[in-house]
């Protein structure tokens, strides 16, 4: 890997022509300097061996550091042509060029901003720094002192009544009810819920639960619930584990109260 601030963009982009690099990172990077030498600097870019992630500063058009560091601009296009998305460019708008190296040093020296703005950017961009070496496998994530990552949730595949069978875990439905009896006062109730293929009974032990049952045609999400046999019949209970919510859409089907999934007995070993 390589880091560059400035002219050492330049530098790390005529490096990584000959030596195989895994990724390189520039704040306000300065690989404009090629064309003060008579060259390309989109054909520099193209002739890199590894992704670049880039933390240009200021605003273009005011003085900082050129489009071309960004999204659309000439380097970071030819970039992307070579390693489709595998370069990173962020632009720090309210930096000036130079403030991760050269930002608040001592008095009677140039400095690049000062302040907290200015601390709290540099931490920002090196953890951001620290972010791209661990997607280019040159870091672990707790060597680079980061967060763990964020938890990608999966959207719920919601199966049908029909295929409910004996021991089933995990279930996601969307139902409507049909009706809610109390099996043992305000503390068990027995809720007939169906789909378009057929219904079945979910055996409550949740006041909330039964309330959002009770009245008939109320459309209802279900996820994670599971299967208990009850004398040889399938119950779906909602533990802990589980939610019962009203549906975030309003289901259009009636259920199919002919096909009734907890009316079958099962000989269980």
């Amino acid at each position: 890997g390589f880091v560059g601030f400035c002219y050492g963009a330049w530098v790390g982009m005529h490096l990584s022509k000959t030596v195989d690099l895994v990724g390189c990172a520039s704040p306000h990077p300065s690989v404009h300097i090629e064309e003060r030498v008579g060259g390309d600097v989109a054909a520099l870019a193209a002739a890199t061996s590894c992704p670049w992630a880039f933390f240009p500063a200021g605003d273009p058009s005011s003085g900082g550091d050129g489009e071309m560091y960004d999204a659309e601009g000439s380097v970071f296009k030819a970039l992307e042509e070579k390693f489709n998305g595998k370069n990173v460019t962020k632009r720090y708008a309210s930096m000036r060029h130079g403030w991760v190296s050269r930002g608040a040093i001592k008095e009677g020296q140039f400095m690049a901003g000062s302040g907290e703005e200015v601390q709290a950017a540099v931490k920002e961009c090196v953890m951001d720094i620290c972010e791209f070496f661990v997607r280019c496998g040159l870091m672990r994530r707790n060597q680079a002192g980061l967060p763990p990552p964020p938890i990608k949730l999966k959207k719920p595949v919601f199966v049908k009544v029909s295929t409910i069978e004996p021991e089933a875990r995990s279930l996601n439905l969307l139902l409507k009810t049909v009706k809610c009896e109390e099996t043992e006062p305000g503390k068990a109730w027995d809720a007939v819920l169906g789909d378009d293929t057929g219904v079945v009974t979910f055996s409550l032990r949740s006041a909330e639960h039964a309330e959002l049952c009770k009245a008939a045609g109320s459309s209802v999400r279900v996820q994670n619930a599971r299967v208990i046999m009850v004398k040889g019949f399938i119950r779906v209970v909602v533990d802990k584990w589980a939610v019962m919510k009203p549906a975030d859409v309003a289901v259009e089907f009636e259920p199919k109260s002919d096909k009734d999934i907890s009316s079958t007995e099962y000989e269980l070993s």
